[in-house]
């Protein structure tokens, strides 16, 4: 129908073409599609029309979801909003979210449970869980990739129903806090194992588990959620 463009609704929506030889001219037509605002031709031949289809965002290894996208990105007291190293694949049944955590730069105050941030800022969560890009998460682990230092090196995971959490504030006090590691002093390639469900639309927090305070100078982390 001369239609130029489709947009996608979700991570979920689909559509599905067909190229077709009209007397040796070749013709997309759209078969299927969910959740996007294309539409599906009927048989009349004389509504198609060439289209040039650039994809700059598809790789199919492994149903590549969502990669360095703002689903999972972080508050603003967060490595003031960055958008986190991530991406979210799909195998098999199993959705598969990564996410990469540098903590240099970011501060911890000098008390136990004191949320890690940009000092003083509110929405100090790393990243916030969405049931149509991460599914139903039940398990996961976090790796130290880099010992942290100049901070506390005893780094905590917990969820909350709320984004207002403010570096060195205590992550227990916010509403639906829930802990999902409990650490320990974090070396490189320490693992901490979340052996139960992550609620979706809550939020993630790191915090420290002493109470030293300081500016990390190093200290990353791999998180991976397993959902369905």
């Amino acid at each position: 129908d001369g239609d130029t463009s489709i947009t996608f609704g979700t991570p979920t929506n689909f559509v599905t073409f067909i190229s077709i030889d009209i007397r040796g001219t070749f013709y997309w037509r759209v078969l299927a599609q969910e959740g996007t605002n294309a539409a599906v031709e009927d048989l009349t031949v004389d509504q198609l029309t060439a289209v040039t289809a650039t994809i700059t965002t598809l790789d199919v290894t492994g149903w590549l979801i969502q990669s360095g996208g703002t689903a999972n990105a972080a508050g603003a007291g967060f490595g003031d909003g960055e958008t986190l190293v991530t991406s979210v694949v799909r195998e098999g049944s199993i959705w598969k979210t990564t996410i990469l955590l540098d903590l240099t730069g970011q501060d911890c105050g000098g008390a136990a449970n004191a949320i890690i941030g940009d000092t003083g800022e509110a929405n100090a969560y790393f990243t916030l869980i969405h049931a149509s890009v991460n599914g139903a998460v039940f398990a996961g682990k976090m790796t130290c990739l880099e010992t942290p230092t100049g901070g506390d090196t005893d780094i905590d995971l917990s969820m909350a129903s709320v984004s207002t959490g403010v570096e060195d504030a205590d992550v227990t006090a916010l509403t639906n806090y829930a802990q999902l590691i409990n650490g320990g002093a974090q070396t490189t390639g320490s693992i901490g194992y979340i052996d139960s469900a992550i609620t979706a639309s809550y939020y993630l927090y790191l915090s420290g588990g002493t109470g030293s305070a300081g500016t990390y100078g190093a200290g990353k982390f791999m998180l991976e959620l397993w959902g369905k």
